[in-house]
């Protein structure tokens, strides 16, 4: 979110149309919106297994869709997508945490995710903005691809403990 903020000026002017720079933010949002709505579903229906892989898969794609696009549509198309993945990852990470941790423990677990944003909040802007001067802006997308694939192997394991619990 942020580190994107940092780069958006240079990834619009860049392809011509800097009117359109708002619409990669609000496409974002809708797209949280909607993935955190069908994500809840199947998490519900189906265990956190499911709908984690589905939205990792889709922000992956949403990443590669941005960081390789040629016009600002492409651009907008790619954000929307990966809205739709963060807003999937979201809910999948608050199911685990509702289902894999004792009620006593979940307050400290929430306020550990709400922590996880302060750093990219500091972090994020100036590394975005060596990464667009140095590379481009293409980079702070394409850069997070390699980080999503480490998560997904560290998260599995613990994940299939959990999906084999739920009961569908």
């Amino acid at each position: 979110g942020i580190a994107v903020a940092t780069a958006m000026p240079a990834a619009a002017q860049d392809l011509g149309q800097i009117e359109l720079y708002a619409w990669a933010f609000s496409l974002y949002m809708v797209g949280m919106l909607t993935g955190a709505v069908a994500s809840g579903r199947l998490a519900d229906r189906r265990g956190p297994l499911p709908p984690l892989a589905v939205a990792l898969v889709i922000f992956v794609v949403g990443l590669l869709i941005a960081g390789f696009a040629p016009t600002m549509a492409w651009l907008l198309i790619g954000r929307l997508i990966q809205g739709l993945g963060a807003g999937g990852l979201n809910v999948g990470l608050y199911f685990v945490v509702a289902h894999a941790f004792p009620e006593k423990t979940r307050p400290l677990m929430m306020t550990l995710f709400s922590a996880c944003w302060i750093l990219p909040a500091f972090v994020g802007p100036p590394v975005a903005a060596w990464v667009t001067k140095t590379w481009s802006w293409h980079w702070v997308f394409l850069g997070i691809v390699p980080l999503m694939f480490l998560a997904a192997v560290l998260i599995l394991p613990p994940l299939l403990r959990l999906q084999s619990t739920h009961r569908i």
